[in-house]
């Protein structure tokens, strides 16, 4: 695997972000872990959500605070992922969307980039205080969950998501 950095996006990254999100839009897919990049074309409109869902100032109503990363190839600053933190869990959050969500581009999936990420990511988990983390991931994705799984997932149980109708597995990874 290539060497990698998780960083916080900047308007720097803004032509790396419109690609990454175009590849994701070419396959049909939605963007998990990068908050509403799927919906917002500019990327300095996403820049301004996640930065206001980082401070309790400028959270919006019913959203909970997170640190947006996003996963580049040190080699030529191609982001090949990205990865939310939420500090904290609403209802909807404990019940199907965890502490963590996170994405692989899907020209880059299968060569262990979700592992790198999500076990790089629990540092910044136990800095800001987590003792544990929730992640899930649809009951059909068997990449997920084996991902889940190597960075010390312990399964807790599955649950039927209402906007999508379908099964979330909720898997608890201690940090303390």
């Amino acid at each position: 695997m290539d060497k990698l950095t998780l960083v916080l996006p900047t308007i720097a990254d803004s032509q790396a972000i419109l690609e990454y999100r175009d590849e994701f839009i070419s396959a049909g897919e939605t963007i998990c872990g990068a908050g509403d990049l799927t919906r917002l074309a500019d990327p300095q409109a996403w820049l301004a959500t996640i930065k206001a869902k980082s401070s309790q100032d400028t959270l919006p109503v019913g959203l909970v605070i997170s640190t947006q990363f996003i996963c580049k190839r040190l080699t030529d600053g191609k982001i090949l992922g990205t990865i939310d933190v939420r500090h904290s869990l609403n209802d909807y959050l404990l019940n199907y969307g965890g502490n963590i969500g996170y994405a692989v581009a899907p020209s880059q999936r299968h060569q262990g980039i979700a592992k790198w990420m999500l076990q790089s990511v629990l540092t910044y988990c136990r800095e800001i205080g987590l003792p544990r983390v929730l992640v899930t991931c649809l009951a059909d994705n068997v990449a997920s969950r084996k991902t889940i799984l190597a960075c010390g997932g312990e399964y807790e149980d599955s649950r039927l998501e209402p906007n999508k109708q379908k099964l979330m597995q909720r898997y608890w990874i201690k940090l303390a």
